[in-house]
């Protein structure tokens, strides 16, 4: 997240939306919270948690494409194997976002 408010500055907010599904989500968003910043620099958590009430075993998917389409700057992938490719990086791949992606041990 610092490297992110380095790169586009702190007159833009930073937002990181995640779908507070998995420990990795949670300890992001707790990471946006404890944060140490400029007051001005902009930061904040937005939870987009899947939709299986309406979506079923399609929620995430759909929840993936509805966040790539916002047109975010980066996508940011957790992931636990080093060939793993989530579906959220190929949907912002595909449409032209940068991923950047941290393989978690």
């Amino acid at each position: 997240m610092h490297d992110a408010i380095e790169a586009y500055g702190i007159e833009h907010t930073l937002v990181l939306e995640h779908g507070c599904e998995t420990a990795v989500d949670r300890f992001a968003s707790e990471r946006v919270i404890r944060q140490e910043l400029p007051d001005e620099a902009g930061l904040m958590s937005a939870l987009m948690a899947a939709d299986t009430a309406r979506h079923y075993d399609q929620a995430t998917e759909v929840r993936d494409r509805q966040m790539v389409s916002r047109r975010p700057d980066l996508c940011l992938s957790f992931a636990t194997r080093t060939g793993e490719v989530l579906p959220l990086e190929r949907e912002a791949s595909t449409a032209g976002i940068p991923v950047q992606r941290v393989l978690l041990p």
